[in-house]
């Protein structure tokens, strides 16, 4: 393996092939292919970081993928230069999504005047 630091765009790219070698395991290749990712270099190595929902699967990405996920992407950017960080994601950065259908019309009034009206003309609300 080279001792160069492989590029930024490279690093992404490469990242945007990581979910398919999980295909088998359609939850962990979703959660790899929504994941937010952020790159810095500290201390002539490239860290990529990349940001999972929750505790529990940033501890189940830690435990048990974490080391092969850094390896595939050592191995495909030539590098040995490269580290893989999981993190969670900050609760105010995700949006929640509404559950029940309570909640999730609430949210459709919010967004769409036109329901909010409709609303009120058949005395609808609440």
């Amino acid at each position: 393996m080279s001792r160069e630091i492989p590029e930024d765009q490279t690093l992404m790219d490469i990242w945007a092939t990581i979910p398919a070698e999980y295909s088998a395991s359609p939850r962990l290749a979703n959660t790899l292919q929504n994941a937010k990712v952020e790159i810095e270099e500290k201390d002539g190595v490239k860290i990529l970081t990349f940001y999972v929902s929750n505790a529990s699967q940033e501890k189940w990405v830690r435990e048990n993928r974490l080391l092969s996920l850094e390896q595939s992407v050592q191995k495909k950017s030539g590098s040995a230069r490269v580290r893989l960080e999981v993190a969670t994601m900050e609760t105010e950065a995700r949006e929640v999504q509404p559950y029940t259908n309570e909640e999730k019309a609430t949210a459709l009034m919010q967004k769409n005047d036109g329901v909010r009206n409709l609303v009120k003309d058949f005395g609808l609300e609440a």
